[in-house]
């Protein structure tokens, strides 16, 4: 338990920041380029936005190969080569001269090194945060809001100065910082005598994480008041013996998957996400062309995607702090969060003038804390070992989910000429989303009847 305890868990908590403002929080900035684009390749806007929503969209679907490779190469390299290829991208990118270059050079190859540097840091950040898990997710998700702030501003800044071709070639150079970063992840079995530890073996915690018996948790907590480390316990053993299955052989990325996807806990965890993120990409979307049609001016409208990224700056580590500090299951931390979210989407539709929207942004991005708590949920209830195997999955449903949802309440504009129910849609997919966590009992009393056919 050695990188559970150790000091070096806060540099490696720092990278996350620094590599979540990179990789994410970059690529949620490009909304600045698109005006350029269009007119400099005298393109529709429906196509040049197509360029810009491929980075996020191919750095998620393509979650299990980041998966499989990690497994084989181990996160460190491949958050280094992830790095290698962001930058990459961009300084390619900058040579473009169509869409279909961008689309192949910004969106396919930018994206695919985004995504792998993100999905090393948060299986990093799985070995060394266990008991503070919620903590660790809420700081990773403010360096993405700061990411996406901040880079939005510099981008400007940097179009201003140096034409869109200057400002990919300036930020691609930015981007190699993300493999200085990810040198650092060392994994947690190593860190004790790894010479990247600064801190000698003696300057190290003597104490230990507390050891629970499992049948006296059960009897004397609740599920709501039981801490992680406890939770993470009793929870049906460690997810059962045929979750534990699935790290036995480390090397065949296929079998563990095949185990995990005959888990009815993970298939409820998964419909979840899918749910979500069909519905949270909405609002990031759609929000800002929602206020122009709603009388605000252009640069009022622009402001409401600033007001989401400040709000997630604050919400995001503030509620994993809360959640961390009460010891709350984190399950339920993300159902509370998906409930509040989803009814503030939904009830949004009937304020739409400037303050209503500017409320609305500031509590969306607030409470946009959801998708860390579920990877704790994740990595709690499958077990720490499982949860690179189901994080690479969801990435590729949350793909998909990013994909379909914004298209999906794009079609539900052009029937009604309003964003009212497009909204009320994205509302009311968060609320099922959190819904469908009530259905966890069920879910562990499946899982009980076929680990004893086993």
């Amino acid at each position: 338990m050695e990188a559970e305890t150790c000091k070096y868990r806060w540099i490696i908590l720092a990278g996350a920041f620094v590599n979540l403002a990179l990789t994410w929080g970059l690529l949620y900035s490009v909304g600045v380029l698109y005006k350029v684009w269009i007119s400099y390749f005298n393109s529709p806007a429906s196509y040049v936005s197509l360029a810009g929503a491929l980075p996020v969209s191919i750095g998620c679907i393509t979650g299990p190969l980041y998966g499989f490779l990690g497994g084989k190469f181990g996160f460190r390299k491949c958050g280094i080569m992830g790095g290698f290829i962001m930058a990459s991208g961009w300084i390619i990118s900058s040579f473009a001269e169509s869409v279909q270059t961008l689309c192949f050079t910004f969106g396919a190859i930018t994206g695919f090194g985004a995504g792998m540097v993100a999905f090393s840091t948060s299986a990093i950040i799985n070995d060394y945060f266990v008991r503070h898990r919620l903590l660790a997710e809420g700081f990773m998700g403010a360096g993405l809001c700061f990411g996406n702030f901040l880079f939005s501003v510099l981008q400007q800044q940097l179009l201003n100065n140096y034409q869109w071709r200057g400002a990919l070639l300036i930020t691609g150079g930015v981007c190699f910082n993300a493999c200085v970063v990810c040198m650092c992840f060392i994994p947690g079995i190593k860190i004790k005598t790894h010479p990247f530890n600064f801190w000698p073996e003696n300057d190290m915690p003597k104490y230990k994480l507390p050891k629970h018996n499992h049948k006296e948790i059960n009897d004397k907590k609740t599920e709501f008041q039981s801490s992680p480390v406890e939770e993470k316990a009793s929870c049906l053993d460690k997810t059962n013996k045929l979750l534990r299955e699935t790290t036995r052989n480390k090397n065949n990325f296929a079998s563990r998957s095949l185990q995990l996807f005959s888990s009815p806990v993970f298939w409820m965890l998964l419909i979840s996400d899918f749910l979500s993120w069909t519905a949270i990409y909405v609002p990031y979307v759609h929000l800002v062309k929602r206020g122009k049609l709603s009388n605000l001016s252009e640069d009022t409208s622009a402001w409401l995607s600033s007001t989401v990224g400040v709000a997630g700056f604050v919400g995001r580590p503030l509620t994993g702090v809360i959640g961390s500090y009460f010891q709350i299951y984190p399950l339920w931390c993300y159902v509370v969060i998906q409930m509040s979210c989803g009814f503030a989407t939904f009830f949004s539709s009937f304020w739409s003038n400037t303050y209503g929207l500017f409320i609305f942004a500031a509590m969306f991005g607030f409470l946009s804390n959801g998708y860390g708590m579920i990877k704790a949920s994740v990595a709690l209830m499958l077990g720490k070992d499982c949860f690179v195997d189901a994080f690479s999955w969801m990435l590729l449903e949350e793909g998909i989910g990013i994909i379909l949802g914004p298209v999906l309440a794009g079609f539900i504009y052009d029937a009604t000429q309003s964003y009212s129910w497009s909204f009320r849609f994205s509302g009311s997919l968060l609320v099922l989303s959190a819904l469908i966590c009530f259905l966890k009992p069920l879910a562990e009393k499946c899982e009980k009847k076929i680990i004893q056919h086993q």
